[in-house]
């Protein structure tokens, strides 16, 4: 059995198309997007770090650790 997880397979409902239209919204290039800021910091204290950065694709990561 195969099991795709990718989010070019899944066809939003009702209430996940609901939840992006109200969300929220910033440039995080700017640090203006809250729900990226929650993330960090919540990622921060599992770690017990000051701070973090998401990077959501392998090739980010990548480029970053140079």
């Amino acid at each position: 059995m195969i099991i795709d997880l990718s989010d070019t397979v899944t066809k939003p409902s009702k209430t996940m198309l609901e939840a992006m239209i109200n969300a929220e919204v910033g440039d995080d290039v700017f640090n203006e997007d809250p729900t990226v800021i929650k993330l960090e910091q919540k990622v921060a204290a599992m770690f017990n770090k000051g701070s973090c950065i998401v990077l959501p694709k392998r090739n980010y990561d990548e480029s970053n650790s140079h």
